[in-house]
């Protein structure tokens, strides 16, 4: 059984309602943003994109028309002087697939091209040497600039490079 709310109770119970639903959501939608690293510079690496030549079927679209009886009815008057009418008509049904004919050559992608940056010392740890990060082509711009063993600081698009 529902409970009555007063009018005047309402309004500051929506206005609940909607500061608590916007503080869940708040904290569900984190940022997606990746932390930013630091370390001095050792070296950069640009690996370009990698294709290669493959083969996959080739399909091509096949459509048959059929007739197809159909029955149509009509009925008119009421009680005893009911009359139902029946006839018949011939439509056509037209349908479509894929149906596999020969194969064809594409280039497939094996891996896209990516900017890295090797960093020693990462995040002042000595011990945290030797460590690559993908980066954006404006990052490793930059980076390919800077000297060995200079400080640089960006924020990674992926680890591991």
């Amino acid at each position: 059984m529902p409970v009555a709310v007063p009018a005047r109770a309402r309004i500051p119970l929506a206005a609940v309602v909607v500061v608590l639903l916007s503080l869940v959501l708040g904290a569900c939608s984190g940022s997606s943003e990746r932390p930013r690293v630091s370390g001095l510079s050792a070296d950069t690496r640009y690996i370009p994109r990698k294709t290669a030549s493959a083969v996959r079927p080739h399909y091509v679209r096949r459509c048959t028309t059929n007739t197809e009886r159909v029955k149509h009815t009509s009925s008119s008057g009421s009680g005893k002087h009911k009359r139902k009418r029946t006839w018949y008509t011939t439509e056509n049904r037209r349908s479509c697939h894929q149906v596999r004919r020969g194969s064809e050559r594409y280039t497939r992608l094996v891996h896209s091209s990516a900017y890295c940056v090797e960093l020693n010392n990462v995040n002042g740890k000595k011990t945290a040497d030797n460590r690559w990060y993908e980066v954006d082509q404006k990052t490793y711009r930059k980076a390919e600039g800077v000297p060995d063993g200079k400080k640089l600081r960006f924020r990674p698009v992926g680890d591991d490079c």
